[in-house]
Parts: C-alpha cells; structure tokens; sequence
C-alpha cells in the first residue's frame, strides 16, 4: 500500500480517492491531500449490516463536481 501511495503522490495530481470504510481510510493516510481529493466515508456494507440507509453524502456528485472544476 506504501508503493501504491507515494506512486501516486509522486506521479499524479488531482485524482479523487474515495475511501469507503475504516480499513481504506487508513490505508490512504499518506495521501498528499494537496495534490489530490480525498472522500471518507463509511462502507455500503456497514449500513447494511445494521439495517439502515447508507450515509453516501451524494459522493458522485462530489466526485463529478471536482473533476468538472480540474
């Protein structure tokens, strides 16, 4: 995940992660958030493990805007 990471950070800039859950959010903690966008939010799966609506935020709305603006 380390490679992964400081590849992206070194090689691109104004991608959108998103991260869906505990587990990618950490994941993603070296993310350089000034080059790229970084959504957290909780995974699909949980919300439906505890049988509620998903707190999505409009995530790909979010993630449309952003890449309209760049």
């Amino acid at each position: 995940t380390k490679f992964f990471i400081q590849t992206l950070n070194k090689e691109k800039e104004g991608l959108i992660v998103v991260a869906f859950g505990q587990v990618a959010c950490e994941a993603l903690q070296g993310l350089d958030k000034t080059k790229h966008g970084l959504i957290e939010l909780e995974h699909p799966a949980a919300s439906a493990y505890e049988h509620r609506d998903w707190k999505h935020e409009n995530v790909f709305s979010r993630i449309n805007e952003s890449l309209k603006n760049n």
